[in-house]
């Protein structure tokens, strides 16, 4: 749904180029993401990618449904539907979004990295993801936080 905004609407190219191209778990559309970073326009982006990205933009770009996307695209665009109909302001729309991707994001990283100390107990060398793993739980409750008081209607606001 991120990449359908920003394809949409061009107002947002500005703050799109803060995001982190970690947030999408598709590395196709991490992909076609840095590659509209880096394009001028539509256009200029379509040249840039191979068949298969082309492909995958196309779908995006005239897609109104979720019928055929990834899976995350999908359950995210179920999951939301009413909320982001609901939302007329594109800059809020924006920052659920952002958000969301956020908390999936650190949710994965923490998932990552438990793996990673888990395995790292055998060779006592912990300290660096016991830190990374604290610094990763803290951006995550920051996240959850800004969706709760989202929730009671306070401002969203999808900054780190």
């Amino acid at each position: 749904y991120l990449l359908w905004l920003l394809l949409h609407h061009s107002e947002l190219a500005t703050q799109a180029r803060e995001l982190e191209s970690e947030l999408f778990l598709d590395t196709a559309n991490r992909e076609i993401f840095a590659k509209y970073l880096e394009s001028a326009d539509y256009e200029d982006l379509q040249a840039g990618l191979d068949a298969d990205l082309k492909s995958r933009l196309e779908a995006i770009y005239h897609r109104d449904s979720t019928d055929g996307m990834d899976k995350g695209y999908a359950d995210y665009r179920l999951k939301h539907r009413q909320t982001l109909r609901r939302d007329s302001n594109l800059e809020e729309r924006y920052a659920k979004v952002i958000i969301r991707l956020r908390e999936n994001y650190f949710k994965r990283e923490i998932e990552a990295t438990q793996a990673a100390l888990e395995a790292a107990l055998e060779a006592g060398d912990t300290v660096p993801l016991e830190t990374r793993l604290l610094e990763l739980t803290a951006a995550l409750l920051e996240v959850q936080t800004r969706i709760k008081l989202a929730s009671r209607g306070q401002s969203f606001y999808a900054g780190r």
